[in-house]
């Protein structure tokens, strides 16, 4: 009975960091739902969102290319999509660009002077000004309209 209180407990405490974000590429409305886990750096895509949504902070911004934390550069992006927080973290969900070459087609188009850009979507946190993870939720060539919305 005590070992199930135990795992009880422990499950209620990780489900509370739990974050639902919704992405959604504007082109082919393509939609990506994922669970993220800041507490445990784990995320996994899951069917559909659930709970209510974060309300918007204001802890991150973008400067030359890159997200801005506490006054530093944490990671690459190019727009914060949305940003809350929950549970001691900052959560913000950018949208970074990247020229790719991932195939022959590609490197050719670069050669010829028409680069593929490629947009990913990232979920960044933080906490406390230390501790930064980032995981990708979506990428998507040639794709510069996305939208997020993060509920817990």
């Amino acid at each position: 009975m005590r070992a199930l209180l135990v795992v009880l407990a422990v499950l209620s405490t990780s489900a509370r960091a739990a974050v639902f974000i919704e992405v959604r590429e504007a082109k082919t409305n393509k939609v990506t739902v994922t669970s993220v886990d800041a507490e445990s750096e784990r995320a996994r895509e899951v069917p559909s969102s659930g709970g209510s949504p974060l309300p918007a902070t204001n802890a991150f911004a973008i400067s030359d290319r890159g997200l801005i934390y506490q006054g530093r550069r944490v990671s690459k992006a190019e727009e914060v999509l949305y940003q809350c927080s929950t549970d001691g973290f900052d959560i913000a969900v950018v949208r970074e660009e990247y020229n790719s070459f991932s195939n022959p087609l590609r490197i050719l188009a670069a050669f010829s002077g028409h680069p593929i850009q490629v947009s990913k979507v990232k979920v960044v946190t933080a906490k406390g000004g230390g501790r930064i993870w980032e995981h990708v939720l979506a990428s998507e060539p040639a794709s510069y309209h996305w939208s997020a919305k993060v509920a817990q």
